[in-house]
């Protein structure tokens, strides 16, 4: 597609390589990444002044109207210099939505916060439970005097990059300074030796084990087989996962620093309900018997 820039659009993206060009270097940009915050306040107001938060909301919300074409320079600018400020994160996504579904009391409180670089704003949307269902949304926000208490969990948060990317960054020093991977290789190998040695005996029990590292997978014969150890172990103190996909399989996950003394305990722990499975073990088989009689 071809699009010709208007003089005004043209002035626009003159305006922001100008800025970008005087202030923000990469020399400049890395110190800011290395700060707490992980962006610059100094910057986001320099935006503000600008007009760049106001820009791309509707004049009857108060600002500049330059609509997508406009977003779309700024945001091509931003993207050629790699820039830190939250300016997709709180202009684009949470204005654009107060914008468009806010109530009139929203739009009127919040947008010109967010215009004149007043405000932050981060959008938390996907939950866990709601992969498969949009409308299953159960974090909570309520009002406590002139602060809102946030329960639940959020899936994704868009607008906490910053600081995720610095967790990410520890845990990655962690990672590599302590060996954790190599680590998670020898104890992955470990567990899953003990597990095999299981499913030998009771194949009519476990019918899989796979995984790579500490991300290990335990397939039963049957779903049902799978809910009673998975109830089970969850009383003796192991906490094991679903899975989504694969109804017959709980997810072992340890963390990397885990001990082959506490591998032990575990596998004796599931081999413990085993054995008391084992008296009733041919539940699985007579119930297909069962429903055969029935059948008939």
């Amino acid at each position: 597609m071809d699009i010709q820039l208007t003089e005004e659009q043209e002035q626009l993206q003159l305006s922001i390589q100008r800025l970008l060009r005087d202030q923000y270097d990469f020399n400049a940009r890395r110190k800011i990444a290395d700060t707490d915050e992980g962006w610059s306040r100094k910057h986001w107001n320099a935006f503000a002044e600008l007009g760049l938060c106001a820009v791309p909301f509707k004049e009857s919300s108060g600002g500049l109207g330059g609509g997508p074409l406009a977003t779309m320079i700024i945001m091509q600018e931003i993207g050629r210099k790699l820039v830190l400020e939250p300016f997709l994160e709180t202009v684009v996504l949470a204005g654009g939505i107060i914008e468009d579904i806010g109530s009139p009391a929203q739009r009127e409180t919040f947008l010109p916060q967010i215009m004149s670089g007043e405000t932050i704003w981060a959008l938390g949307w996907a939950e866990g439970r709601g992969r498969y269902d949009l409308a299953n949304v159960v974090t909570t926000a309520r009002r406590q005097g002139e602060i809102y208490t946030l329960s639940g969990a959020k899936a994704v948060v868009i607008g906490l990059v910053v600081l995720a990317c610095t967790a990410a960054s520890a845990c990655l020093e962690v990672l590599i300074e302590e060996h954790l991977p190599a680590r998670s290789a020898v104890m992955g190998n470990y567990f899953m030796r003990q597990l095999n040695e299981l499913m030998d005996q009771y194949p009519d029990y476990i019918a899989d084990v796979r995984g790579k590292g500490l991300l290990l997978g335990l397939e039963f014969s049957s779903r049902e087989l799978r809910e009673a150890v998975q109830v089970e172990l969850f009383h003796r103190g192991v906490l094991v996962a679903a899975t989504l996909n694969a109804n017959r399989t709980i997810r072992i996950e340890p963390p990397l620093i885990i001990t082959e003394s506490q591998i032990n305990l575990m596998i004796e722990t599931l081999e413990s309900i085993l054995v008391d499975l084992t008296p009733k073990g041919k539940w699985r088989k007579d119930k297909g018997k069962n429903k055969k009689k029935k059948a008939k």
